[in-house]
């Protein structure tokens, strides 16, 4: 397996903080753009401790606001760990200004201009929710899985592609006894990076692709292992972009943490960095990745909630620690989740208010040419 050795830098960046008194404040899950179009705004939520009422907004970073406000009132009265997970997995369509938002058994978008909600996909099982999404790169299609919420094993995951413009069904397929989830586009649309979840010391085969239309299935990197079976790396929070695949090796295993990148058909992997890491994200082209770091297991780093934000360029073999921040990791929504725009220039991630500590805000850094 190849390493490779980065250069550490230090870059000059403008801070944008996105604070809502006595709110928590938080983006959808990193593998879904929250870019709209010419990054004109980006999309994120807000919502009460409690999930009790909830609200999606928009905002300009050129004009350092918030442009806009809705409150999600169809999903009042849902749990908050539902509700959480169902506003993570929404899914922005920048041509259309929509933003699509599950509901327990159904598909809804809201207008990002004028917040209105509007279902486009019922009859599902209503015990069973859309999780999982991602739009292709031509924007032509929409991707779901679905599961039964809370449930301790999932004996039946499906995943279903929608066509992004009428969100009529244009493929589908279920994975009996095989928990799948972060369903991800790759290059032509007909491949679907998927991940096989379950208990992370006991994965062996975490990343791997889908042919939605044939229903082909291919292992894009078995674990290492020892010689008596041991495994030896755990994997996870994998991402794709141009021809690359990153993920990361989390601390907990017996090999060092890193950043591994290999191509779309499992090919090339590489340990590009070692450290503590524990989500990764790419750019438009694979090229720039962004990730958090953890402090348990073999980890370096030791203070409990405090994580560094670190962006690393392959293409000039740099890497920069952005910025030290602290975060709850018991919850997906106050996970950082570092995300960077197309370019890799711009990073949003989630990071504890520093007006109420106990409450999340989201900040965007953009570096300075």
């Amino acid at each position: 397996m190849e390493k490779i050795s980065m250069k550490m830098v230090s870059s000059n960046w403008l801070e944008q903080r996105i604070r809502i008194a006595g709110r928590m404040v938080f983006l959808p899950y990193y593998t879904s753009s929250p870019w709209g179009k010419q990054e004109e705004y980006f999309v994120f939520f807000s919502a009460l401790p409690d999930f009790s009422r909830a609200w999606l907004h928009t905002w300009s970073p050129r004009r350092e606001c918030m442009t806009a406000e809705f409150e999600l009132v169809n999903w009042r009265g849902i749990r908050r760990e539902l509700l959480s997970e169902l506003l993570l997995w929404s899914v922005l369509i920048p041509e259309r200004r929509l933003m699509v938002v599950p509901f327990p058994g159904k598909l809804f978008t809201v207008s990002v201009d004028t917040g209105e909600a509007v279902e486009v996909r019922g009859g599902f099982e209503p015990e069973r929710i859309m999780v999982s999404g991602n739009l292709s790169r031509n924007g032509k299609y929409l991707v779901y899985g679905s599961c039964r919420f809370g449930a301790a094993v999932q004996e039946r995951v499906g995943v279903t592609v929608f066509d992004a413009a009428t969100f009529a069904e244009v493929g589908a397929c279920e994975f009996h006894g095989f928990h799948a989830a972060h369903f991800q586009f790759i290059g032509d649309s007909e491949w679907l990076l998927f991940a096989h979840e379950g208990k992370t010391e006991g994965i062996s085969d975490r990343l791997n692709r889908l042919n939605w239309r044939t229903g082909e299935r291919q292992v894009l990197h078995r674990h290492e292992t020892a010689p008596d079976g041991t495994l030896l790396e755990c994997i996870g929070h994998e991402m794709t972009g141009g021809d690359t695949v990153c993920a990361v090796r989390y601390p907990v295993s017996r090999l060092p943490g890193a950043l591994l990148t290999m191509r779309t058909d499992g090919s090339g992997y590489a340990a590009l960095d070692c450290d503590d890491y524990w989500h990764c994200s790419c750019n438009a082209s694979g090229t720039v990745f962004a990730m958090d770091t953890m402090w348990w297991g073999a980890a370096k780093r030791r203070t409990p909630g405090e994580m560094d934000i670190i962006r690393i360029d392959s293409r000039v073999g740099t890497k920069e620690i952005v910025k030290t921040i602290h975060s709850d990791s018991a919850v997906q929504y106050r996970h950082p989740h570092p995300q960077l725009n197309a370019a890799g220039d711009r990073l949003l991630f989630i990071e504890n208010s520093d007006l109420e500590p106990n409450l999340a805000s989201v900040t965007l850094r953009s570096m300075v040419c």
